[in-house]
């Protein structure tokens, strides 16, 4: 028996005692009611795995600061939109063009203040094991999804303009506020990533050192690698993320996934065409009714439903739902030449 693996199951039996207290402690916390519990109830607080019956802190008290001032101190726009918005790229990262929307706005009511990434479900105990939370200056921006031991995949408005030692990502844990951490190498950036008109929104990030092997706790992504392999119309596919459900919102402590489905391109096209050109062959794109990514959610993984990686989250409507104008995805086929030639000269 050697060293690694005693360290390996150790590491594994402190994470699932970690998670079995964090459960009792937000059960017992709670003042949920089971007798008045819908069934809606039931699949938003228990799906995924997740647990048990468990109510987040409510809106009230987790609220940045910031925009709790901004709120107080700006009762004519509240007036006017019935809500409060930002648009400080410090919060979370926007692409250009999410910036250029018109603002989200919100009422915050006693009786939504628990809803979470849209109609999202907790992310279950060894589901979504490549996925990670990315830091920048020790604030959570993006997220992000191992491909390799060593390198991330991730949007590239989430890293561009700062350093790699801005960066750190937090693995091995669905809560984006817990969890053992890593400092960020390098930084690679799409060479022909274009803000303004958001085209090659990709990055790469290179960790200083491999990530250990801890089955049931890190995993790597599948890549779809063929770009001729045209994704269905309708076909069912998932977005996970730590992101807001409005751009004023609070983020979500817990990860939370949601299924979505594929919107044909050329329909997706005629949605954006006032906003900006959505390239038909390197952007894949999905909606639903009432489940969505968001602000927060950048860099983040859309997958098939047997797990494969299809998508990075890019861009969005800036009222977080998707119908209207389909969330726009990186087509992670279309750059896979360009994946692997940096992981190649960078290993």
């Amino acid at each position: 028996m050697t060293l690694s693996f005693v360290l390996a199951v150790k590491f594994f039996l402190i994470y699932l005692f970690s998670s079995y207290l964090w459960s009792s402690f937000s059960q017992s916390g709670s003042n949920y009611n089971d007798e008045d519990a819908t069934m809606n109830d039931v699949a938003d607080y228990g799906g995924g795995g997740g647990g048990g019956l468990i109510r987040w802190p409510s809106l009230s008290e987790i609220i940045p600061s910031s925009l709790d001032h901004y709120h107080h101190n700006n009762n004519s726009m509240n007036d006017t939109f019935g809500g409060y918005c930002t648009n400080d790229d410090n919060l979370i990262p926007m692409t250009n063009l999410e910036k250029n929307l018109s603002c989200h706005t919100v009422n915050i009511e006693e009786n939504g203040d628990d809803e979470r990434i849209v109609n999202g479900t907790p992310v279950g105990i060894g589901q979504r094991l490549y996925q990670i939370a990315l830091f920048r200056r020790n604030k959570f921006v993006c997220g992000g999804s191992f491909i390799t031991r060593r390198f991330i995949l991730t949007a590239a408005h989430c890293v561009r303009g700062y350093k790699p030692e801005d960066f750190k990502i937090r693995y091995a844990s669905r809560q984006y506020d817990s969890g053992p951490t890593m400092a960020i190498h390098s930084v690679f950036i799409h060479p022909d990533y274009n803000a303004a008109l958001v085209q090659n929104d990709i990055a790469l990030l290179r960790l200083s050192y491999p990530l250990p092997k801890i089955p049931l706790l890190i995993g790597t992504a599948t890549l779809n690698e063929d770009v001729n392999n045209e994704l269905e119309s309708n076909q069912s596919v998932i977005v996970s993320g730590w992101g807001r459900t409005g751009r004023s919102l609070p983020i979500s402590k817990r990860l939370l996934m949601a299924t979505l489905k594929i919107v044909d391109k050329q329909q997706c096209k005629q949605q954006w065409e006032s906003m900006f050109n959505v390239n038909t062959e390197s952007m894949i794109c999905a909606a639903d009714i009432d489940r969505s990514a968001c602000n927060g959610d950048s860099g983040g993984p859309l997958t098939t439903m047997d797990d494969k990686l299809i998508g990075i989250v890019s861009v969005g409507s800036s009222t977080c739902l998707s119908l209207k104008r389909p969330n726009v995805y990186t087509n992670v086929a279309y750059f896979h030449d360009w994946i692997q030639k940096t992981i190649n000269e960078h290993f």
